[in-house]
């Protein structure tokens, strides 16, 4: 009774009024508690959806689906995008640096023109090094444990049609600065990873 009394209160905070919650949707919440369905939701009022999250955290927040977005870069830079809840900067630099999840560089002769950040979309396939192949990037998020309402709207770094930099994340195979480099790219994220 308790527990429940709980996550009343918590959807209360969130959307407003305790008494626009249904019984049966406190009881919902509670279940995915109990069973630990980790990734599942139940949607509450006001077009809010309390999910389960890996560390066992009942989150509420907001449901939005998440636009589809694709920004092309026409090369001339610096170049700076300011999404929300980071920003990434992309720079010619003299030398490349150590690849980090934040900061990449890339050959600049070796990229196809133009380059774009966008989202995922269906069907989006990346190389990895070390990794023989390609992977689906859903598996890459899902492997990573990415949570899932934050995939769609991760930033991505692209050609038109290679994945060259999972933006905070991981660089993909290819592209790579060589002794034969004539120009450096340095990109950079800054931002909350977590909160895409």
């Amino acid at each position: 009774a308790i527990k429940l009394r709980v996550i009343k209160k918590a959807i209360s905070l969130c959307i407003g009024k305790m008494q626009d919650i249904p019984f049966d949707t406190v009881l919902r919440c509670a279940e995915l508690c109990e069973n630990g369905q980790v990734g599942k939701s139940v949607d509450l009022p006001r077009g809010y959806t309390a999910r389960l999250e890996q560390d066992g955290n009942l989150i509420m927040r907001k449901s939005d689906v998440t636009e589809q977005y694709c920004y092309c870069i026409d090369k001339v830079f610096p170049y700076e995008l300011k999404l929300d809840n980071g920003t990434i900067y992309i720079e010619m630099t003299d030398c490349a640096g150590k690849d980090t999840a934040d900061c990449v560089y890339f050959d600049y002769g070796k990229l196809s023109e133009p380059l774009y950040i966008r989202n995922r979309r269906q069907g989006d396939l990346l190389q990895l090094k070390g990794l023989d192949g390609t992977k689906k990037l859903k598996e890459y998020f899902i492997d990573e444990k990415i949570p899932k309402h934050l995939r769609d709207g991760w930033p991505l770094l692209c050609t038109e049609n290679t994945l060259l930099w999972i933006c905070g994340k991981r660089k993909c195979k290819g592209y790579d600065v060589d002794k034969n480099t004539k120009q450096v790219i340095k990109c950079n994220f800054r931002g909350d990873r977590h909160e895409i």
